[in-house]
């Protein structure tokens, strides 16, 4: 009882973004293999969404920047940050939901990177899911030669940009936590 009284305010904030980052380690374990990424890419949002609200709502109870005296703490808190917002709601960015809104294939988008999004346009989920049958082959002439007949657009945006976005941001997730845990 004593002990939680003189906990600093920070240290409650860092224990909580510390819990909210080891649930979001348990409920995205799939995300190290997915495979299907065009398929879960919702899934992704609607995990990492309630989280990134979480985090919003903490951070404006400090007046100040957030600086922690431990390295390792502020480091976790700089990285964990930055996951929250690759991962987040972004009204310019792949999950383009307002707080509270469950993403959904209508309002998460495949937002490609420059020069990919002059080549593939930027689409919802739900348009890349629609053409998930079109014949293999059947992708911008710009890139037909190296799809070789093996994919459709949308097997090539799910191979190159979804499931490595899903896994790469799961595993700066894993590795926060690991180099925290050093």
């Amino acid at each position: 009882m004593l002990k939680t009284l003189f906990t600093s305010k920070k240290t409650v904030f860092f224990n909580k973004i510390m819990k909210m980052a080891v649930e979001l380690h348990q409920k995205l374990r799939w995300a190290s293999s997915v495979e299907n990424g065009m398929d879960r890419i919702v899934e992704f949002f609607q995990t990492t969404s309630p989280y990134h609200d979480q985090f919003l709502e903490l951070v404006p109870k400090f007046s100040e920047p957030i600086q922690f005296k431990d390295e390792k703490q502020q480091k976790f808190f700089d990285d964990f940050q930055r996951f929250i917002k690759n991962s987040g709601r972004s009204q310019s960015g792949w999950n383009r939901t307002n707080p509270g809104e469950l993403p959904t294939s209508d309002n998460v988008w495949v937002n490609m990177l420059v020069p990919y999004d002059e080549i593939f346009m930027t689409r919802k989920v739900s348009a890349h899911l629609s053409r998930r049958n079109n014949p293999k082959g059947e992708v911008d002439h710009i890139i037909r030669e190296g799809a070789e007949g093996k994919w459709n657009e949308t097997n090539l945006v799910e191979n190159d940009f979804v499931n490595p976005f899903i896994k790469k941001n799961y595993e700066h997730l894993c590795r926060i936590i690991k180099e925290y845990g050093k």
